[in-house]
């Protein structure tokens, strides 16, 4: 179902398309405590620390994670829990698996409060949103420059590779490739979240190679929400991310992504990462 987001033009600078069902992995690490189904039955609990315990095993995230350069997540071998009013599955190659999540934010606001997510709406990810996308500003995908900045999400059914390069906040020159998968929760599951429509995304970052940069402190989940710039199309996406799980949260941030390939403006959405980066 698409769901026209009017009100939320100055968000995006222009009309989005609200998909109530999908999901995105966009956003920073936040300080929240995540608590992750794990194989030995049991739970991770994390506040940041990239560790956690799971049933009798202790692993890095509560599953069964190798990391190999910048693709390396293996998905545990089970079945999506999926809610009754679902989307048709994916059957995306490699998608993760959701098998129960929750987390409860240490943030002022959400402090204390539990949230439990027991199905996925979205199984196996979303339809359209495939392939490497590159962060860009202003309509321009020249813009920013990619010397001070640069940044491509790829995803693979609802998995994705974060990889990003730039100044963060102490102004040093950074990079980090961060790994992990998407959820779409239900909206009763949101408890107290006042627009749970429009966050209709969960992110949960399960590696960050390194661990820090940027924010990003895996294990960890942000809520967020995604929206395309086309009906029927996503080759331009933006995403807010509510990443202190704030009740009161319309939007915090958004962010503008252009699928590598493609052309906008007369321009050719290149990898940064790859050649010039320049959209010449």
């Amino acid at each position: 179902m698409l769901l026209s987001a009017v009100g939320y033009k100055e968000c995006f600078m222009r009309t989005l398309i609200l998909l109530s069902a999908s999901a995105l992995v966009f956003g920073c690490g936040t300080t929240t405590k995540v608590e992750v189904d794990g194989p030995g039955g049991g739970t991770t609990t994390s506040g940041g620390t990239g560790t956690g315990t799971s049933g009798d095993d202790t692993t890095d995230v509560g599953v069964d994670v190798t990391v190999d350069g910048t693709t390396g997540i293996t998905p545990p071998d089970a079945d999506d829990i999926v809610c009754e009013d679902a989307f048709e599955p994916t059957n995306a190659e490699g998608a993760y698996p959701f098998t129960g999540f929750s987390v409860t934010p240490s943030t002022p606001k959400s402090q204390g409060v539990t949230f439990d997510f027991s199905c996925t709406k979205c199984p196996g990810g979303t339809l359209g949103i495939t392939g490497k996308y590159k962060y860009f500003e202003n309509d321009d995908v020249r813009s920013p420059d990619p010397g001070d900045w640069k940044e491509t999400w790829e995803f693979y059914g609802n998995r994705f590779v974060n990889h990003i390069r730039g100044v963060d906040t102490d102004g040093q020159m950074k990079e980090i490739v961060s790994e992990g998968y998407y959820f779409c929760p239900t909206t009763k599951e949101l408890t107290g979240i006042k627009s749970p429509d429009f966050w209709n995304v969960v992110i949960v970052y399960l590696t960050a190679t390194p661990n820090g940069p940027f924010g990003i402190e895996a294990p960890v989940a942000d809520l967020s929400f995604l929206g395309v710039e086309t009906i029927g199309g996503a080759d331009r996406i933006g995403v807010a991310v509510n990443q202190f799980w704030d009740p009161d949260a319309t939007w915090q941030n958004t962010h503008q992504y252009c699928r590598i390939g493609t052309t906008l403006g007369g321009r050719v959405c290149e990898d940064p990462f790859e050649g010039t980066g320049e959209g010449e």
